[in-house]
């Protein structure tokens, strides 16, 4: 999950760690990670988007390398 992570505001997590405290009590710090844990595992991440091919690599595959024949008149 490097590649993509999102922040959570604070005040979400604030919030949710209150809801664990009047449901279960417990310490503050415990509650705020859980209420972390969880919000973070509601987080879907995004697949990272692709790049786009360079000009060059563009050109260099449609075969601008090779010489174009000239046009022929047609009769």
């Amino acid at each position: 999950m490097a590649a993509v992570q999102q922040e959570l505001a604070h005040d979400e997590i604030a919030v949710r760690a209150y809801e664990i405290f009047e449901s279960a009590g417990g310490s503050e710090l415990e509650n705020w990670f859980r209420a972390e844990q969880e919000l973070m595992s509601e987080v879907v991440p995004v697949a990272p988007k692709k790049r786009a091919a360079s000009p060059r690599a563009t050109v260099s595959k449609l075969g601008r390398s090779k010489k174009a024949k000239p046009a022929e008149d047609s009769p």
